[in-house]
Formats: C-alpha cells, structure tokens, sequence
C-alpha cells in the first residue's frame, strides 16, 4: 500500500525538515510576491572588498565554446544561434541547472584578456536581462548558490575590466546581491545535506565579498553547524557519494581562499575568522586524506552511491587547489596502503598491482538517503591502473526505470536472496525501510579483512540475515553465508568494466582486460555461473552497455557460497 511506502520514508524525517518543507512552500506560493517586492529593494551601493583570490579548479563541464553559444552537459549538446533559451522545455531539470551554475566563467579567470570579458559580458547581460527575481529554474536555491560563488570568482579575477565599465559593474553586483539576498528567503532545510550545505556557504561567501555583516555572521554559525554534522570523524561526507565530497572539499577551500584573501579584519568578530580558517584548515586536511584514499589508480572516482565523472574536479585537480590554497605541498601519496574509513564505511586495499574498494556503510544519511544506493558490501576491484569488476554507476536524475536500476541492489556487486532490495527505493531521490549494516569489523594485519551483515526484513515471508567476509592472501576471497526461512533464489552479482571479455569453463571464469587476465574460481559441484547484460554510467548521459557475472548455488539447501579472483 503506497500509504505505508510514504509513512516509511516520511518517518526517517527531522521535525526540521518537515517544517522546512512547509515553509519552503509557503514561500514560494503565498508569499513569493512579498519576497521578491523585498529583494528588489535591496541595492548594493559600495565597492567589494579587493581581493585577488587564488584560481579555483573546475569542472570537465566547464569548458564551453562561449564564442558559438555551444553548451555540452551530461553528454548533451545544445547550440543557440542567437539567444541563450534559459528554460528550454525539452532539456532536464539538472542539464539546466549546469547552464545556469555559470562555471563556465571559472575557465576564463585562468586566462585573464579582452575576449574572454566581452563573451561572459555578453552571457551576464543576457542572463540578467531574461531571468527576472524570482522567475524560473535560475532562482531555485541551489543553482543560486553555485552561481553566485562563480560569479564572484569572475568578478574578482576581471576587476580591472569592470572598473572600466561602471554601470555595467553596478548592474551586476546589484543583481548578485540580490540573488543571494533572495536565496536567504529560501535555504533548503527541508533538503538538508549537501544542498543546505551550499545554500549557506554561499552566504557566508558572499557576505565576506560584499562585507555584508549580517550575512558573515549567519554564514558563519551555519558553516560551522553544517561542516560538524556533516564531515564524519574520518574526513568522509556523510552522505558516503565520493562525487558530492569532493564538491564539498573545494566548497571548504573556497571559502578558506576568501579569507585569507581578505585583507583587513576590522572588528573583534571579524577576527575571529582567522580561527575559523584554521578550523576549516583541519577540515580541509581530513577530507583530502579521505578522497585520496578512496580515489581509483586511474586518477578518477569511484562510482560509489550517487557518483558520476565529469561533474566534480578530479582528484588532481583538487589537490592542486589544495595546493594553492593552503600554501602546503601534499604527502607523497603510498604505492601500498591499508585504509580503514568506519565513519563512512569504506575500507580499501592497495599495492603496486591491486585496488579494491570495499563499502561496508549505512545506505547514506537516514534522514536524507536521496544520494543512497543499494550497495552494502559491494566492492570495485582494479588491476594496474584499469577497472575491472565496477559499480555500475549514477544512471541518471530523473525518476524511471534507469534510476530505479543503477540505485537497485542489482546493480551492485554483493548478493541478493529472494530478489529483495535493501532499502526500498522510489521516485529519483528517496527511500523507505532499509537495512541496517551490524558488526561491521576490518582486520588491516595480517591480512586485509573486512567483514559485515545485516537482516534485511523488508517481506517477513522471505527475510534473511548475510553475512559476508573479503580477505586478501595470495588471492582475494569472498566469503557469503545466508540464513533464511523460505529460500527462493539466491544470486552473486559481478559487474564487469564494459571492455572486459569473459570465457567460462567448469569452476572458472576467464576475465580479460587489454592484456591482463584474471581468473574467478568457485566450486563448480555446487555453484553455476551465468552471464547476464547490464550497463554502466561513468558519466550522465553515457549509458554503456555490459555484463555481470550471476553466481548460483546448484543446491536448494546451501547456506554459503564462497569465490575468489586470482591475477593469471
């Protein structure tokens, strides 16, 4: 009954977010005409603070050929012959967002000339002129929070050429001011997590630019507020998505550049951002430690949760920033580590040859899963540089079978019983019941072990409890054993790359790769194996099609299924 569905989702909920919800929607109904009438009175009359800020990484999506209007976004191209379609009705929800986050700006402040501030002129100005207070997908709090921040780093990067042009300056710090005067009307607490998260960083960010009072003040209690309860002791972002931490990060050291890029600090509070900054410092160090932990030898994220490449900086880049920012070189990254995250519940293996990423975690924030797949105790494995067995990836935003796929517990490499998922997954971005991980333990020495259960009861009829152990010896081994009352199937999901071959025999399976070849080994008396289509997404929009291995057991009565993957 799909009453009970939304009472299982809805009781995971703070009161915050309920209330939020609320008054989210009462604001943009009743009393959006009140609030836009109020922002539009507000006007920017000085000069923002110089600064000189340290160049910001960026995205793979922020490249664009400006000159010809041409946007690329999620592997989705569009051409504008004359003018920019901010609303175009036949683009995604989140392709628009990307075309009015502006980070197609940050590039520019790399290469600081004429041409590049005559192009973002001319997109500025067409932005401003079409996109009224208030109105359409520009003014949603999130988006605002991307682009003011972009919009600052332009404005502080091209300050000579503004100077030259006054009114043209006075037109755009007045519009930013107030978009970030309106987002103040609308941060998303009914959301929470990393979309609050950058609703009040960028209040605080651009309070320090506009050295707006009010605004550094709030900024800063809410900064703090968010950064405790979201950055676990490990470093980790608590909602477990490698993507969304690393956005998070450069959000830290963004707002740790503006400091120190500020150069007077008048008041008794204004002094104490320079303690702040060193909290922020240590933040900062932590969740670093953590992405380069979890990075995969190909320099690139782990498709862990929500997580897509292309969106975030990569890792390097990151560390380059990080770099710059805190003025500080970074450790000598280790050929061979033994990691263990448990805040976050990843646990990772590597040496000169392997990788292996192991997620033994909650299914993301109980109070906001919306970033949460299906994956405990799945893993990615990767062999000299190249990834082999992968997590099949993001899929896409949009409600549909696609999400629905790439958040099920099929799309992941761990076992399924009974085809039950363990959390129950709806709409794009939400979840009712779901497991809860228990006794979850990681043996670094002598050898790297990891082991984890849960019950998952989400059908009493055919509830189980599993148990799985990873070890690495000569050869990673995988352990699953399995308790239920009624057993109807019992499946072993192995997702491989896109470029892996297999070749099956009696109790192997040959996996290639370019010239590596491993091979997967199981009892062939008890277990069959089966090869069945699937796809990965590395990126939004680029749906690859590819293959998983299914391990079953011959035998109606087992109760364990072990394998192991050798490197031939």
């Amino acid at each position: 009954m799909k009453w009970l569905l939304y009472w299982h989702t809805i009781k995971f909920l703070k009161p915050v977010q309920v209330v939020g919800r609320l008054n989210f929607v009462l604001k943009k109904t009743l009393l959006k005409p009140a609030i836009v009438k109020k922002v539009k009175k507000q006007k920017f009359s000085g000069l923002p603070l110089p600064l000189n800020l340290t160049k910001r990484c960026y995205s793979k999506y922020a490249v664009q050929n400006l000159s010809e209007n041409k946007f690329e976004f999620l592997n989705i191209e569009s051409i504008y012959k004359e003018k920019i379609c901010w609303s175009e009705a036949t683009k995604a929800k989140l392709w628009l967002y990307n075309l009015h986050y502006f980070e197609y700006l940050i590039p520019l402040t790399h290469d600081v000339n004429q041409k590049n501030f005559d192009l973002a002129k001319e997109i500025l100005e067409d932005w401003m002129e079409n996109n009224p207070i208030g109105q359409g997908i520009g003014w949603e709090p999130y988006p605002i929070s991307l682009r003011a921040v972009n919009w600052i780093f332009f404005y502080d990067a091209y300050l000579d050429f503004f100077k030259q042009e006054p009114s043209l300056s006075k037109k755009f710090l007045t519009n930013l001011f107030q978009q970030v005067g309106y987002l103040t009307h609308f941060f998303e607490k009914h959301l929470q997590a990393n979309h609050l998260w950058v609703n009040v960083k960028t209040l605080l960010f651009a309070g320090l630019f506009f050295d707006e009072q009010r605004w550094i003040k709030k900024g800063l209690r809410l900064v703090r507020k968010e950064l405790e309860k979201q950055v676990l002791a490990d470093g980790g972002h608590y909602e477990r998505s490698p993507m969304y931490h690393a956005l998070v990060l450069v959000d830290v050291l963004d707002v740790i550049n503006l400091i120190s890029a500020r150069k007077s600090f008048r008041t008794e509070f204004e002094h104490s951002l320079l303690k702040f900054k060193e909290e922020l410092i240590d933040k900062a160090r932590l969740m670093w430690h953590w992405l380069e932990t979890i990075t995969q030898p190909d320099g690139q994220l782990p498709l862990m949760g929500d997580t897509a490449l292309g969106i975030a900086p990569s890792t390097k880049q990151i560390g380059q920033y990080f770099t710059q920012v805190l003025k500080e070189p970074l450790q000598q990254k280790k050929t061979a580590s033994k990691r263990a995250l448990p805040q976050s519940g990843y646990f990772v293996y590597r040496d000169e040859v392997l990788f292996l990423l192991i997620d033994g975690g909650e299914l993301g924030v109980s109070y906001q899963p919306g970033h949460a797949h299906c994956d405990f105790l799945s893993y990615e494995f990767s062999v000299k540089g190249r990834r082999i067995i992968v997590d099949s990836g993001i899929g896409e935003y949009l409600p549909g079978r696609l999400r629905n796929q790439a958040r099920s517990i099929y799309s992941h490499n761990t076992l399924v019983i009974n085809g039950l998922e363990q959390g129950e997954i709806w709409s794009a971005f939400r979840m009712g019941r779901r497991i809860v991980p228990e006794d979850v333990q990681c043996k670094l020495q002598p050898a790297f072990e990891v082991r984890g259960a849960y019950y998952n009861r989400l059908n009493k009829k055919l509830a189980y409890w599993h148990q799985r152990t990873i070890r690495i010896n000569q050869a990673i081994e995988f352990e699953d054993q399995w308790k239920t009352k009624k057993l109807q199937v019992v499946e072993n999901l192995i997702h491989l790359h896109p470029e892996c071959q297999v070749e099956f025999a009696s109790g192997v399976v040959r996996i290639k790769r370019d010239d590596l070849l491993l091979s997967l080994v199981f009892d062939g008396q008890k277990v069959k194996a089966e090869l069945r289509d699937w796809f990965y997404v590395p990126e939004f929009g680029n749906v690859l099609p590819a293959s998983m291995i299914v391990l079953q057991p011959k035998e109606r009565e087992a109760t364990e299924m072990r394998y192991r993957i050798n490197l031939l």
